[in-house]
């Protein structure tokens, strides 16, 4: 017997050996720490019937780890995901253990000890699963553990699938090859008709079907082959065409559906978080920056060149509507600062106006229209409207943007794509970014692009023209 079959041969022990030992280990660092910190007032508030506190606070763990479907040992579940619902259970333990402590004490005083118990179980529980999870990949990269995978159907997601079974070994994937009616190159393994003689030859575990190079009748044919030989069946869906780096799987009734292009931003406690945030910004960036630099930079925009301090200009905000966004004017007047930015060396930028630029002081008055509600601190950038009216219909989902409130900085901005746009390819880049920061939301994200923003500033950027 070879290596590879003794180890496909142990998979599913080893699974279940991971699974177990994650479990175990919960409830002994659990157990641990009740005794630790409240063994003592267990046995003079209960009595002889304390153990009866250790068995009921591990009932009520291992019923919130199948709620959360923690298993570390999944091959499906990213270390984020694992952390944050091991941070959620662990959050609802401590919420009944405090409830018992004040039910059976009849009062709500807690000692630093509930706090000291609290960061420690969060910190161990999160760091034992973590660290099975990082086992369970490196057993599958050394070949443990692993699934025999084929795909059904040459579509487009195929070269990416195939890189990602071919690389991320410790996925525990291993990828046989796929079938199609069109004979390819490397990879394929025959048609589709030949899925079970196939699959029994090679000892498939899963087939993946893709829906969009199937037709129905494949699919149906495919799908019968698979449950009868007991195959897990995993769906690519077909959605060409959609920008989306975020979906949801939900169930209306009996009809499972698939959610496109959702938002963090779209649950009202993250507006309420991320209007806050932008309100204590703006307002703490008016009074103690803006309201003594506000006034030098006006006086040396002054003395520079004649016309207004502040430039006002209509551009696309939230939901397609148009505001009046502000700015210290950096250029001359002239009739073409809504048509064309301002490039390189351009000869319309004053003296004051490069320093501005180069150092985004000339962005602080939109600190005004992030208090009035209108911008965002961190966002995509507000486009001018002849840009909207020109790539509206040429870049695919180019409005979508405009889902949140542009921002006074953003993702693409520090990932390089800021000033101006050297045709529809970079436009498309800038626009993949704004997606991207739309449905990855989040107040971490909003820091470190605060940080990267201030980081360029600091050491330039040699697009700050």
């Amino acid at each position: 017997m070879s290596p590879d079959s003794n180890n496909r041969r142990w998979s599913p022990r080893l699974h279940q050996a991971l699974t177990l030992a994650s479990v175990l280990g919960d409830l002994l660092i659990i157990n641990l720490l009740i005794a630790r910190f409240w063994l003592a007032d267990a046995r003079l508030v209960l009595g002889g019937v304390w153990p009866w506190a250790l068995i009921l606070s591990c009932l009520t763990w291992l019923a919130l780890a199948w709620g959360f479907h923690l298993n570390p040992a999944s091959r499906r579940m990213g270390r984020k995901v694992l952390s944050a619902r091991i941070s959620a259970a662990t959050a609802i333990l401590l919420f009944i253990i405090l409830l018992g402590h004040i039910a059976l004490n009849r009062n709500i005083t807690l000692s630093p000890d509930f706090l000291y118990f609290s960061i420690a179980l969060l910190i161990l529980l999160v760091l034992w699963n973590l660290f099975i999870h990082s086992l369970a990949r490196f057993l599958r990269s050394k070949g443990f553990d692993q699934r025999r995978v084929v795909i059904a159907g040459a579509g487009p997601c195929l070269p990416a699938l195939e890189h990602y079974f071919q690389h991320e070994r410790g996925s525990g994937y291993a990828f046989a090859g796929y079938l199609s009616d069109t004979p390819g190159g490397k990879g394929w393994l025959g048609g589709t008709g030949n899925l079970r003689q196939i699959c029994s030859a090679m000892g498939v575990d899963e087939l993946f079907l893709d829906l969009s190079a199937l037709d129905a009748s494949k699919r149906q044919c495919l799908m019968e082959t698979a449950q009868d030989m007991h195959l897990q069946i995993t769906l690519i869906p077909d959605i060409a065409g959609f920008i989306s780096f975020r979906h949801i799987y939900l169930r209306l009734d009996q009809t499972p559906l698939m959610a496109l292009g959702f938002s963090p931003l779209q649950l009202l406690p993250n507006r309420f978080i991320k209007r806050t945030l932008d309100l204590l910004v703006s307002f703490s960036g008016i009074m103690l920056v803006l309201s003594w630099l506000g006034p030098l930079i006006m006086l040396g925009i002054r003395l520079s060149s004649p016309g207004p301090v502040l430039f006002r200009q209509k551009r696309t905000g939230y939901y397609n509507r148009t505001f009046t966004m502000l700015k210290f004017r950096t250029m001359v007047d002239n009739t073409e600062a809504d048509t064309h930015p301002a490039g390189k060396n351009d000869p319309r930028t004053t003296s004051i106006g490069r320093l501005l630029r180069r150092t985004s002081m000339d962005e602080l008055p939109q600190l005004i229209n992030v208090l009035a509600g209108q911008m965002s601190i961190i966002g995509p950038r507000p486009h001018m409207l002849s840009h909207t009216q020109a790539f509206d219909g040429a870049i695919p989902h180019y409005l979508y943007r405009h889902h949140v409130k542009p921002g006074m900085t953003g993702l693409a901005q520090v990932r390089g794509l800021r000033g101006e746009v050297n045709g529809e390819e970079e436009m498309q880049a800038r626009i993949a970014q704004d997606i991207f920061y739309i449905e990855h939301w989040s107040p971490f994200l909003d820091l470190r692009i605060a940080l990267l923003t201030l980081w360029q500033i600091l050491r330039g950027d040699e697009k700050a023209y």
